[in-house]
């Protein structure tokens, strides 16, 4: 397949219309697609699990370069789901308990197939977006990073298209609540629903330290799921490939009783300079065959006319779909004669791996920007639906 093969191509892309963010308020009940989850999924089939590969935006998608997407974040119309009189939004998550009792440590297959990807890696490409991949672990086997918060609020999220096993990534943010991409629960504009979600939290070369938790219904907007989002490349570069997935107790317990889980924020929180440090958490194919979580560190910034979707630098492919796109990632230093910044809020998610560039050596990713519209909508709605589990 071909890819596009120099900057010149960005410049002649006509901007869209600015973003145009539903409010909660606003917005109705049919604008959410609720479905049950149907369960055939085996533990046994991870083994042969393959990653649910990135959407790749057509050759004709314009190449980004730093300056241009800096330049562009500068503007009002470059934050994500910037809306008139309204300040980002912030829900803080929290960290488990590892004394909890609520979670068994399981032993599941590894990979063991070698996976091609299209969207192949890399530290930075000709998009011109430095960042640094590597590990969450060490490769000592005693390394115990992954388990700790906030690392052990992601995971691996198993799932199945038709008869076959996948993955993607995801996060908790709640207590029985995993934020993942749309793409990842459904296939774009078809109304069709993928099957047998199991999320297993820090999973880690085939240990699954805090157990997997099987999801009994999934939450989407509708408009992604009928196929009428507003999206810069059809399916693929949109505004709100955001979905929710609510996990079935074990034994009255929840998963992030004991992980944690992150906070989201929204309405452009993390972008207060017009970009932003992002941290990205997924389980990239291409990487230690997907079985290890990696971190990536990169500058994010947004493009408005790329559906106000935001950009990294990124060594991860097919398989960090879905993953966390982290502000302020880690746990906060006690201070002695200095202070926080602004937006200063710890382990807030503000965005999910949704796409990349088929083009291997641009190694940019992108995400659909958290808006009250989105990301706070689909959480409302969740959480009134099973108060319990946020």
């Amino acid at each position: 397949m071909k890819s596009l093969s120099k900057f010149t191509l960005a410049g002649r892309l006509s901007l869209l219309a600015p973003l145009v963010v539903v409010g909660a308020i606003e917005a109705s009940a049919a604008d959410i697609t609720r479905r049950p989850v149907a369960q055939t999924h085996r533990p046994s089939e991870d083994a042969s699990a393959k990653p649910l590969p990135l959407p790749l935006p057509p050759l004709a998608l314009a190449l980004p370069t730093l300056q241009g997407a800096i330049a562009d974040a500068a503007a009002p119309i470059g934050r994500p789901g910037q809306v008139p009189g309204r300040a980002p939004g912030l829900v803080p998550g929290r960290a488990g308990d590892p004394a909890d009792a609520g979670v068994e440590a399981l032993r599941l297959p590894t990979t063991r197939m070698s996976i091609p990807d299209a969207s192949a890696p890399q530290d930075f490409g000709t998009g011109l977006m430095p960042f640094t991949t590597s590990r969450v672990r060490t490769g000592a086997s005693n390394s115990t990073a992954q388990v700790q918060f906030p690392f052990s609020a992601a995971g691996r999220l198993f799932f199945r298209v038709g008869a076959s096993s996948a993955w993607c990534s995801g996060a908790m943010v709640g207590k029985g609540v995993v934020l993942t991409a749309a793409h990842c629960v459904a296939s774009f504009g078809t109304r069709t629903l993928y099957s047998s979600f199991e999320f297993v939290p820090a999973f880690d070369n085939g240990k699954a330290p805090f157990g997997r938790w099987k999801a009994e219904r999934v939450y989407l907007l509708t408009s992604y799921f009928d196929g009428s989002d507003a999206c810069a490349a059809a399916g693929v570069v949109c505004q709100n490939d955001v979905a929710l997935l609510v996990v079935v107790p074990q034994r009255n317990k929840l998963p992030g009783t004991t992980t944690g889980w992150f906070g989201y924020g929204y309405d452009g929180f993390g972008y207060g300079t017009g970009a932003s440090q992002i941290d990205q958490l997924g389980y990239p194919a291409t990487l230690d065959g997907g079985n290890l979580m990696q971190r990536n560190a990169s500058m994010g910034v947004v493009r408005a006319n790329l559906a106000g979707n935001q950009l990294i630098g990124s060594l991860m492919t097919g398989g960090s779909s879905g993953g966390p796109w982290v502000v302020n990632l880690g746990v906060a230093p006690v201070l002695n004669g200095t202070s926080v910044g602004f937006e200063a809020g710890r382990n807030v998610v503000v965005g999910v791996t949704s796409w990349g560039y088929v083009d291997t050596t641009v190694k940019v990713q992108g995400a659909s920007p958290f808006t009250s519209g989105n990301i706070k909508f689909l959480m409302d709605a969740a959480c009134r639906d099973y108060p319990t589990r946020c």
